[in-house]
């Protein structure tokens, strides 16, 4: 067993909450289903369907975006607050933004 509960031969599941950047995703899966332990399980189309998809695909990681502060409507502090309540055991991967 690892330290977080799976059994040696799972894989660790990823979603990947990356809004507005197509790319970013295909890059992002390619490389982390090219690893042997890793696999992403699905992409959220939009923040309003973090939580739902969450509650769906189970993940043990979120990978989140981190809009900047001027982005109108920025909530990344608010996704990674909602992530904390709905799931406490999903870890959260925030990428920085500039």
């Amino acid at each position: 067993m690892r330290a977080n509960g799976q059994s040696a031969g799972a894989k660790v599941s990823v979603l990947l909450a990356i809004f507005e950047f197509p790319m970013l995703i295909a890059g992002y899966r390619s490389i982390i289903d090219g690893e042997l332990d890793l696999h992403v399980v699905g992409a959220v189309p939009e923040r309003e369907a973090l939580i739902d998809t969450i509650g769906r695909v189970h993940p043990d990681v979120v990978v989140i975006e981190c809009q900047p502060f001027t982005t109108p409507g920025s909530g990344t502090f608010e996704g990674i607050e909602q992530i904390r309540q709905s799931a406490p055991s999903v870890r959260i991967l925030a990428l920085e933004c500039r």
